[in-house]
């Protein structure tokens, strides 16, 4: 399985606040890039839970309403080429 199959990226240009997601399937770790240009990388993540990220009506929304309060300081900054 190549990056490109592991990982699933998706771009969210109507989002005020989210960029882009990435999904890594192997790792189970999501990245998060933010329209400040910012990413992070959140670890253990469900593929569930990337799946209702992917499909909430608003990315910002849901991030601060279900992401963020469960991976509070388990995020990291994410630099270089790995961050999307």
């Amino acid at each position: 399985m190549n990056r490109s199959q592991k990982t699933i990226i998706v771009h969210t240009p109507d989002s005020r606040a989210i960029a882009a997601l990435a999904f890594n399937r192997a790792t189970a770790t999501l990245r998060i890039k933010f329209t400040s240009g910012k990413t992070w990388a959140y670890p253990a993540c469900s593929r569930q839970r990337f799946t209702a990220f992917r499909n909430a009506r608003s990315k910002g929304g849901y991030y601060n309403r279900n992401f963020k309060p469960a991976f509070t300081g388990k995020g990291r900054p994410v630099y270089g080429a790995a961050a999307l």
